[in-house]
């Protein structure tokens, strides 16, 4: 029986100060100043010494949207039996609210977030799970791209639109997999290697942000006869084939300075990045150093690669020596090759893609030496 009877309740009202009446064991009533009454559960879980506090969702009273005292008892000595059997209701009822109030959050956001919506914010917050470092300044700009449309040149030539346009406006909870089929068909005609580039990071948006698309063709779950099946990503390399390679070093040899032609030279030999050789302001990849390179042992340290991590080089005699020459009297900080244009094109700069493609330099002794 509560210690109270609802009439004994009543004749308490409104003080300038809050107060508290214990209406039955564990349970207590709030009664504020503006008469607002809180009904409050005090509990123990077993094998806890702290006793906590939880406050019923509804207000005292017996009006409607009201809990009676009747109710309030039974729901106080539900709570504290669940407490003596090393069961916190409230916690547990207070986590699953959360999650419920974040999901309904998650799904209102999705109703008009678009393709394009989605996977700029994909590349404003995703972090690797293992360091938690956000996506390379260059890579972010390859996957905006992939839902701008394609621009006009000064000579009025339209270039080609991103990989992911077509869909850039669809909204990411509406997508079907006749969607991507189509988005994927339209892009083989460009070139398979561009197609599974596409569809990998459409992927990755879709699963960071939860979407579930029936029949997803991308999906690991999709029948093998239905699924898209991508190649693993290797890029795009083109070496250059061995038999050109001493006109290559030939004409490295005529760039108009002689840094120049050392930079040419050891890109050549190493198979860096231009990037990876004098930095690129736009994407924040810092230059070869002084001190990144050691003499003694014959390597130079890339920092902060593609894989976001430092990449130790070992190097071959030609390009030890061409590095040792430009270390010579100067700073550990000073840049090894000071050369910001290097007037070179974007298809030859990918020739020289070589490291981080499986590839290595075909460069030797005997066909350096011989061109």
């Amino acid at each position: 029986m509560p210690l109270l009877t609802v009439r004994a309740i009543e004749t308490h009202k409104a003080k300038a100060k809050p107060y508290k009446l214990t209406l039955d064991r564990g349970l207590q009533l709030r009664i504020a100043p503006d008469g607002v009454r809180t009904l409050l559960v005090r509990y123990s879980v077993k094998g806890s010494d702290v006793e906590r506090q939880y406050r019923l969702p509804q207000e005292y009273g017996e009006g409607p949207g009201q809990m009676k005292l009747a109710t309030a008892c039974a729901e106080a000595a539900r709570i504290r039996a669940l407490a003596r059997d090393g069961v916190d209701w409230p916690a547990q009822e207070e986590a699953r609210l959360r999650a419920e109030a974040a999901e309904r959050e998650q799904m209102d956001r999705q109703e008009g977030m678009t393709v394009a919506k989605a996977l700029r914010e994909y590349v404003d917050k995703k972090r690797r799970a293992k360091d938690g470092l956000p996506l390379k300044a260059r890579t972010k700009a390859d996957y905006l791209a992939m839902v701008e449309l394609g621009e006009t040149t000064k000579t009025g030539k339209k270039l080609a639109d991103g990989l992911l346009f077509q869909l850039a406006d669809k909204l990411l909870l509406k997508l079907t997999s006749d969607d991507i089929r189509d988005q994927y068909s339209s892009l083989l005609k460009r070139s398979k290697r561009q197609a599974d580039y596409a569809m990998q990071v459409l992927r990755a948006v879709m699963r960071w942000h939860g979407v579930v698309v029936p029949g997803n063709p991308l999906g690991r779950d999709t029948a093998g006869r239905d699924r898209i099946v991508l190649a693993p990503a290797k890029g795009n390399p083109a070496p250059i084939p061995p038999e050109r390679l001493g006109a290559w070093w030939r004409a490295s040899g005529k760039a108009p300075s002689q840094v120049a032609a050392d930079y040419y030279r050891f890109q050549l030999l190493t198979g860096c990045r231009g990037g990876e050789i004098h930095g690129d302001k736009r994407y924040n990849y810092p230059p070869i150093r002084v001190g990144d390179v050691d003499c003694d042992v014959g390597k130079v340290v890339l920092r902060d690669t593609k894989n976001r991590s430092d990449h130790k080089l070992l190097l071959a005699r030609q390009a030890l020596e061409i590095a040792a020459k430009h270390c010579a009297g100067r700073k550990p900080d000073e840049v090894l090759f000071p050369i910001t244009d290097v007037g070179i094109s974007d298809q030859r700069d990918r020739w020289f893609r070589y490291r981080d493609r499986g590839f290595r330099p075909i460069v030797t002794d005997s066909v350096v030496g011989s061109s």
